[in-house]
């Protein structure tokens, strides 16, 4: 078959196509292979609504568990979403087919999987690897979020962060020999951050780093506590600068403030401030956060919180906040979208959005005498061959950019080129 360049020397059409291939994202200069799940660029959209009191379409699933259904949500916001997540105790079964059906809806599946009876019920037993086979048997891409918050006081498996990072390496090789299509997310709450570093059960069994954080007005709803000036990007960045270079980075929870109790009063105004600012800065200054999940929940309700209601489908100035906040391209809102391919890339075709710092190659073969060349707006980047493909390192400033493909003999002579339109992140 001719191939896209052997089409080029003998003058094909310039409308002949060329296949551009994603690989990854190089950040310092050098390629670090995807965690599993971890999209090439972008940050994919996630949420959880099974505690949201305005949504009434409901799936009860094989374990009688009610379900919010996310058609109804993506209506209310006007925004699709690639990822929804459910709390599971520790001891519960799966609820295959809810994980199954978020599946075939293009979503990924994120368990916030919680010993609430303390780390001791965590063991390699009959209960762990039959619920490891449950999510294997489901075929969705998983993250499965163990024991998050686990520097709190307030959670049944925090104190003993020695015994945690047992019980996660127990967990992690449990999927790892039993559910291939699972990711572990280590996930730490941004407070205490001096506990954090103590839980880290190491980069070998993690493959997401998260972190759980909320914008309040009173923290702990203590009115001598004030908190309406900290910033949720402030609360992100410690973690972010230590952990980003090890990990694609998780935002397992983020919700801010839309009516406190403490206050006995609306803060849709400052909700609506701190949504806006935490999403516009993700993908500037945290572009290796590659999933955020909004906790759409009205806590006011839950007899053990009633402090705050996070909903984004109450208040409609929250709501076109939100829908503003995430309808930007960065955000990825089905898993088709976010996967990488198996061999470690995403076909983008004949035009893309990237990040710049994206490691990107032509998927056709060239004769060992050919050299190709990519230039960004006639700039000439940096390409290297591998194998018979050849590589180049996007670096341009945001914006819409062409990209020039060039491919040159032995002497230098031009055998053809191609344009791709792309837009940089």
């Amino acid at each position: 078959m001719m191939t896209v360049f052997s089409a080029l020397a003998a003058a094909a059409p310039a409308s002949a196509p060329l296949t551009l291939v994603e690989v990854g994202y190089s950040g310092r200069g050098a390629l670090s292979p995807l965690a599993k799940h971890e999209p090439p660029a972008g940050c994919i959209l996630g949420a959880f609504i099974d505690i949201d009191p305005n949504l009434t379409e409901i799936y009860r699933d094989e374990t009688r568990k009610p379900r919010k259904l996310p058609e109804e949500f993506e209506r209310r916001v006007g925004v699709t979403h690639g990822l929804y997540f459910f709390y599971l105790g520790y001891g519960q079964k799966a609820p295959v087919d809810w994980i199954a059906r978020l599946h075939k809806s293009d979503k990924f599946v994120h368990i916030a999987f919680e010993p609430n009876r303390g780390l001791e019920e965590v063991k390699d037993d009959a209960y762990l690897r039959q619920f490891a086979d449950d999510l294997a048997r489901s075929g969705a891409s998983i993250f499965l979020r163990f024991a998050s918050e686990m520097n709190g006081s307030w959670t049944k498996y925090g104190g003993n962060p020695a015994l945690f990072r047992e019980k996660f390496r127990l967990v992690a090789r449990v999927m790892g020999e039993r559910a291939p299509n699972v990711a572990m997310v280590w996930c730490p709450a941004a407070v205490p951050a001096e506990k954090i570093d103590a839980y880290y059960p190491g980069a070998d069994v993690v493959d997401w780093a998260g972190l759980n954080f909320y914008s309040v007005t009173f923290f702990n709803q203590d009115l001598t506590a004030p908190a309406s000036e900290v910033l949720p990007q402030d609360l992100l960045r410690p973690f972010y600068n230590r952990y980003s270079a090890r990990h694609p980075i998780m935002i397992g929870e983020y919700g801010a403030t839309s009516y406190s109790m403490a206050e006995g009063r609306e803060r849709a105004a400052f909700a609506a401030e701190r949504i806006t600012g935490l999403y516009a800065s993700l993908p500037t200054q945290f572009p290796r956060v590659k999933a955020v999940n909004y906790f759409s929940c009205d806590a006011t309700l839950l007899a053990h919180r009633r402090n705050n209601d996070y909903t984004v489908t109450t208040r409609p100035e929250v709501t076109i906040a939100y829908r503003r906040a995430v309808s930007s391209s960065h955000f990825l809102t089905s898993r088709t979208e976010a996967r990488a391919l198996d061999e470690g890339g995403r076909v983008v075709g004949s035009s893309a959005r990237i990040r710049s710092g994206s490691v990107v190659r032509i998927d056709e073969y060239l004769p060992s005498s050919a050299t190709c060349i990519f230039l960004i707006d006639g700039r000439v980047q940096t390409t290297w061959r591998s194998g018979e493909r050849w590589h180049a390192e996007v670096n341009a400033p945001p914006g819409r950019r062409t990209l020039t493909v060039e491919v040159v003999d032995a002497q230098g002579r031009t055998l053809g080129q191609r344009d791709l339109e792309l837009t940089i992140l």
